[in-house]
């Protein structure tokens, strides 16, 4: 486990030399939802932004990307918790002035490691981009008047998450692999560790 405080942070993985800035994150975070990319690009797209030596395996790949995504976060999420609450397209604004005010980071030009990002990120106080996520991640608890429960579905409405999956022109085996690919780039599970 690295520890920000105590050491550097990884540029590469079991070897492989990595592109760990932090827009390669955010650029690899976006193409894993963008529909306009078929399942092979993204994958291929996904291992071309973030290794300058490409692993032999796409499973081990896929194994580093996963790793890189994650590696940051220690925390110990449940199964079900994995639901999408960050859009850095739909958020970018957001989340740049989040920075701007609370960390005094520019991030058009700031030069930091993807874990270092979203370890800050996830510290940020009440903003309005933690407004919004909050507002994503809420369930609506069934006991509010409907009055609220109508206010509260309506904000999720204005801020939901396009769906980028668009899976239905994939076909069964196309979707199978995708599924499988999934599993390891979700940004909210953290189940590598480095190697």
């Amino acid at each position: 486990m690295n520890n920000v405080m105590l050491s550097d942070l990884p540029d590469e993985w079991k070897g492989y030399q990595i592109e760990a800035d932090f827009r390669i994150g955010l650029q690899i975070s976006q193409l894993l939802y963008d529909s306009d990319y078929t399942e092979f690009e993204r994958i291929t797209g996904c291992i071309d932004l973030l290794y300058y030596d490409i692993p032999e395996s796409v499973e081990e790949a896929m194994q580093g990307i996963t790793w890189f995504l994650n590696g940051w976060n220690h925390d110990n999420f449940e199964k079900g918790d994995n639901v999408r609450c960050v859009d850095f397209d739909m958020d970018q604004w957001r989340i740049y002035s989040a920075f701007l005010n609370q960390y005094h980071i520019n991030l058009s030009e700031a030069d930091m490691h993807w874990w270092k990002f979203m370890g800050l990120l996830t510290a940020l106080n009440e903003c309005a981009y933690t407004q919004v996520v909050g507002i994503r991640s809420e369930k609506i608890n069934p006991k509010l008047s409907q009055k609220e429960k109508e206010a509260k579905k309506k904000a999720k409405r204005i801020y939901a998450i396009q769906n980028g999956d668009d899976q239905d022109e994939m076909s069964t085996e196309e979707k199978a692999r995708y599924d499988e690919f999934m599993k390891f780039a979700k940004i909210n599970k953290a189940n590598s560790e480095p190697g």
